[in-house]
């Protein structure tokens, strides 16, 4: 008899499976059910379908089209198992909605599983067809999940990883949300080709690991263009690039209507990474437009947090772009703009207003208006209400011309603001970190703040503002680990909750009790206090422009003397069941305390009575107490707590012997009994010697 391993035994049966649906008597759908629940699935299924969970796990052995005006629904806990370079085709309608106890699974039907071991979900149908996929895994296809129509995709909440190319591939235009997904460890984590890509959102997705989070991509002989694109609410981290568009055109290319908000966008090599280049007709002109980058948090990003570079052999114009309300931060450059071409049209191409731009190692704002052109072509910004620190260059400019800089705070960059082959700046009404305003080496001399270059002609600096523009006041709030304490006892004073929009450099304490700790940088501290009392503890805090904190946080500390609780027993051992007198006393600093609360109570059981009892004038309470039923020797601990309210809880405690019933509470009766018995004897015999001597005594006078 040939013997088979399981293994053996599953690809016979796929062998077989291949050739029944394979044969020329069936060429529309083919599925074939085998012992151990497997179910083999390949060819079209035209007819509304359901692969349940009875019938998991389903192996893929050739490609499954699912018709035109055909659903295929998928139950939750379902496992698909693809067993090559196969697809599923859905040019119908797709849903595969899990659970979250039941995930619906893509993947591979490898033993040792690799990404690129089957080819693709590909949504490619009319209009009027949907694709929902939710609670799923897809795992190690080349690319997930592929959207190539306008019919309206939904990914939500599932995990796509370790994809080869995409997790996620959009073609063409189309009409896709991605949402609440887990996405990683995909070369890009969503992707896009086409001569247009458009009508994405991605939505609070969790997107790391990967080679590019997001990249999206045109390309064509006419004009290529991304449009219409919303990023919202995501995590983008650990990947080569946050998120990428990339346009290559040979007439002209466009990157226009995009939204990019509250992202948090960190440890990646570049945060917003934006690039057009090409247009190789006669003045060709590539425009980056009508694009908004706002609230994100982007910071500790290699080398750009955010860059839009629109340029090619001709013409590269940005106009209508705003980036606001977003905090840049440890970035190697915080903001590059690059564009050889001003819109006539507009005063200004891009604003830059209500950022904290902060700690990047190379420039916090870069203007650059491309050097092979006249300077006057090149980008126009007005930059305005940013908070701008701690960088080696706060903004720096370079060949681009009839730039505004007004009402920004500007302090403690290496240089405030730097202008670079024939670059003009107006920065008039900035606050440079001190009254005096900028250091200029000729125009301002006297100035604390930060430095400047330039001259007259190409930066402007007055008037200058004495005072911060958009600094806010830090918010001082402060802590304690204990409110109740004892004299002497350490007591932890915590800033650390303490705001500003820059960063908080000094802290005084004021402890309430005539001393404080003087200005210092840490935000922790600690502090006993000597004397019986109820203190109020205060915190102000100091921004990094030396502005004070406009509110003063408090703290109330009671320092209160502690209870100090005795206990005494009439005896120190009992038999089980009996009385016990126990008598608490209740001090401080030897005094008596009357009306304390008494609890008594015991760690091996018994009753108390009364349990609980207010201190008389002489600090003593009195209770029964009946002790526990026990069957050996037992020793029962018997504690009293005691509580006033203007002392600390103070409590006391004392051990006692519990016997059994029958046993002896302290002496040897069999010893006891031997000792009397011996006592009489020893009587009997001084007796008789005595009587004998009083016998002889007669007998002599006699």
């Amino acid at each position: 008899m040939l013997h088979l391993s399981d293994a053996e035994k599953t690809a016979l049966l796929s062998i077989v499976a291949v050739l029944i649906v394979t044969s020329p008597m069936d060429s529309a759908l083919n599925v074939a059910s085998y012992a151990e629940n497997l179910t083999f699935v390949q060819g079209i299924i035209s007819q509304d379908t359901t692969w349940t969970l009875s019938g998991s796990p389903y192996a893929i052995t050739g490609n499954v089209t699912i018709s035109n005006g055909t659903t295929l629904t998928i139950e939750p806990g379902v496992e698909i198992k693809f067993d090559g370079n196969f697809s599923l085709l859905i040019n119908g309608s797709l849903y595969a909605v899990g659970t979250n106890d039941k995930w619906i699974t893509f993947t591979s039907n490898n033993m040792i599983p690799r990404a690129g071991d089957w080819n693709t979900i590909k949504f490619a149908t009319a209009e009027n067809e949907s694709f929902i996929l939710g609670n799923c895994i897809v795992e190690y296809a080349e690319n997930g999940v592929t959207i190539q129509n306008s019919g309206k995709a939904i990914i939500k909440n599932s995990s796509i990883i370790n994809n080869y190319s995409s997790g996620i591939h959009v073609i063409g235009e189309s009409n896709v949300i991605i949402k609440g997904n887990t996405i990683k460890l995909n070369n890009n984590g969503i992707s896009s080709t086409g001569k247009v890509s458009s009508g994405i959102k991605v939505l609070n997705n969790i997107i790391d690991s990967n080679y590019n989070g997001i990249h999206l991509y045109a390309s064509s002989v006419g004009i290529s263009q991304i449009k219409n694109i919303t990023i919202s609410d995501n995590t983008f981290s650990s990947n080569e690039n946050g998120i990428k568009f990339h346009v290559y055109p040979i007439t002209s290319g466009w990157i226009n209507n995009v939204t990019i908000s509250r992202n948090t966008i960190n440890f990646n090599k570049n945060g917003i990474y934006f690039y057009i280049w090409g247009g190789f007709g006669y003045f060709a002109t590539n425009l980056i437009y009508d694009t908004l980058i706002s609230e994100n948090t982007v910071y500790s990003n290699e080398k750009y947090g955010i860059y839009l570079n629109c340029s090619g052999p001709w013409l590269g114009t940005i106009y209508r772009v705003s980036i606001s309300d977003n905090k840049i931060m440890s970035n190697g450059i915080g903001v590059h703009l690059f564009a050889n071409t001003h819109n006539q049209y507009i005063d200004f191409d891009v604003v830059i207003s209500n950022n904290t731009v902060s700690a990047n190692v190379d420039k916090g704002i870069y203007v650059f208006g491309g050097a092979l052109r006249e300077p006057e072509e090149g980008i126009r910004t007005n930059i305005t209400h940013n908070s701008i620190s701690y960088n080696a260059y706060g903004a720096f400019y370079e060949d681009d011309t009839d730039n505004i800089a007004h009402f920004n705070d500007i302090y403690n960059n290496t240089y405030g603001v730097y202008v670079s082959n024939g670059a003009t700046v107006n920065a008039t009404h900035n606050y440079w970190g001190d009254p005096t305003g900028p250091y200029h080496e000729i125009l301002n001399t006297n100035g604390k703040g930060n430095s400047v270059n330039g001259d007259e002609s190409d930066l402007v600096l007055k008037p200058f503002l004495t005072s911060a523009a958009v600094n806010r006041l830090p918010i001082a709030v402060l802590e304690v680990n204990e409110t109740v304490v004892t004299t002497n006892q350490m007591i932890t004073f915590d800033a650390s909750k303490s705001t500003d929009d820059s960063r908080i450099n000094g802290y005084f304490f004021d402890f309430g009790d005539g001393t404080n700790s003087s200005w210092i940088t840490q935000p922790v501290t600690v502090h006993a206090y000597t004397s019986l009392g109820i203190y109020t503890g205060s915190l102000k805090v100091l921004d990094d422009l030396g502005l004070e904190s406009n509110n003063t946080a408090f703290v109330t500390v009671k320092v209160q003397s502690t209870l100090v609780v005795f206990i005494a027993t009439d005896s120190e051992a009992v038999q089980s069941g009996e009385n016990l007198t126990v008598t608490v006393r209740v001090t401080v600093e030897l005094n008596s305390v009357s009306n304390a609360n008494v609890t008594l109570f015991s760690d091996k059981g018994g009753v108390f009575s009364p349990k609980t009892e207010k201190t008389n004038s002489t600090g003593y309470i009195v209770s029964m107490f009946t002790t526990p039923t026990v069957t050996e020797n037992t020793v029962v601990t018997i504690s009293a707590i005691a509580t006033k309210t203007e002392y600390q809880n103070g409590q006391g405690q004392t051990e006692i012997n519990v016997l059994p019933r029958d046993a002896t509470i302290g002496i040897n009766f069999t010893w006891v009994l031997a000792a009397i018995v011996l006592a009489i004897i020893l009587i009997a015999l001084i007796f008789t010697v005595k009587m004998r001597k009083t016998v002889t005594q007669r007998e002599h006078n006699d």
